[in-house]
């Protein structure tokens, strides 16, 4: 039976008018809980994560061998895992996307894809700087008049990350120090993907009291702000401050743990999937982190050199993981979970075995599929 969606919850956008008021649906729970208008608005989110695998599959199907062109399919892909989560924040907020944001997307998706492939070019560059400008407006605009406090203050951080990206086209051009380009990229990446887990948690707990609730909240807060931080100074500051990102993570695997509690005690068994998710890719960052930068540990022989086989297969492992675990959490707005499952299951697969031959062809398939999947499995009675 269909039933009429409740938009008497206590969420950033509960007081406005939705298209859901006047056409009854049958939604997931935690969509009633978050947010009533993400299912109408869930599928530029979708499409940006799905272009994200399809380009990180394009490089495995390709067999790339130029290492500069692999490093810039890659850093694609994370440049659309990261819009998609902006876009996904900037939902959860007001329900809409400004033509802004389409526009600063595309050009900072097409400047840093010329500066990677053709240099630092003036076109390339300006690109990215206004792209990046757009986005963080429109994402600054929201925060103003959408959010306040801690929302307010999520919305700030992930403001950020677009410059930070942009910045990354004007500080390391492809002969610069790779050590110190990658801590900037990763900073980025952090400052878009921290905020958004930090509001869906919080959203996802909405009048929860509890003292697990607030530790997990805190941490999150205290993880959203003090890693980008950190990634970003060693950048530019000194290469000694990654040793921060070490109690910078912890804060964010303590909250992920006490979430995977809550959410199993309370049977919700699509968000422990999320949480756990984004947690085993983060504790796998945790061990990676033991020999990469330079770390204390001296990498295995397998993983000695950043292109290494194995290496780029943890490195990918670690990302692919870290994105599905964040769309388990937004599925109930984007996709029929069961369908879009298979699909996951065989990009993982295709994309994380790139020495087992054969089985990463499973990523064509698994492309099609998640495609497919976001096209017309949306999350509908």
């Amino acid at each position: 039976a269909l039933e009429d969606v409740d938009l008497d919850v206590e969420s950033p956008v509960a007081d406005r008018p939705t298209r859901a008021a006047a056409a009854p649906t049958r939604e997931p729970d935690c969509v009633k809980r978050v947010n009533p208008r993400l299912p109408d608005n869930g599928m530029p989110v979708a499409l940006l994560l799905g272009a994200g695998f399809a380009v990180r599959a394009l490089s495995q199907l390709a067999a790339i061998e130029e290492p500069a062109l692999r490093l810039e399919l890659d850093a694609s892909a994370a440049l659309l895992f990261c819009l998609g989560f902006a876009y996904a924040l900037q939902s959860l907020f007001s329900g809409r996307y400004p033509i802004r944001l389409h526009l600063g997307a595309a050009g900072l998706f097409a400047g840093e894809a010329l500066v990677g492939l053709a240099g630092r070019t003036p076109i390339g560059l300006a690109l990215c700087v206004a792209g990046a400008g757009l986005v963080m407006v429109a994402i600054g605009q929201v925060a103003r008049r959408d959010a306040a406090g801690f929302e307010r203050a999520t919305l700030l951080v992930s403001a950020i990350g677009p410059g930070l990206f942009a910045l990354h086209a004007f500080a390391f051009p492809a002969s610069g120090d790779l050590v110190q380009a990658r801590f900037l990229r990763l900073g980025a990446t952090a400052a878009i993907a921290l905020p958004l887990l930090a509001t869906l948690y919080r959203l996802d707990h909405m009048g929860d009291a509890a003292r697990g609730t607030r530790v997990a909240r805190a941490l999150l807060g205290i993880g959203m702000i003090a890693m980008p931080l950190a990634l970003v100074l060693s950048a530019f500051v000194d290469e000694r401050l990654k040793y921060a990102l070490a109690p910078a993570s912890d804060c964010l695997t303590v909250a992920l743990i006490i979430a995977c509690v809550q959410a199993w005690r309370s049977k919700r068994f699509g968000s422990f999937a999320g949480y756990a998710t984004v947690l085993a890719s983060m504790l796998l960052g945790k061990l990676m982190g033991f020999y990469a930068f330079d770390g204390p540990v001296s990498a295995p022989a397998a993983l000695a050199a950043y292109g290494d086989a194995w290496r780029v297969s943890l490195r990918d492992f670690h990302i692919d993981a870290m994105v599905i675990g964040y769309t388990f959490l937004l599925w109930p707005a984007l996709v029929r979970p069961r369908v879009a499952g298979v699909a996951g299951v065989a990009l993982t697969l295709g994309l994380t075995t790139p020495a087992m031959g054969p089985w990463s062809r499973l990523a064509g398939l698994a492309v099609v599929l998640w495609v497919l999947t976001f096209w017309r499995g949306r999350a509908t009675p």
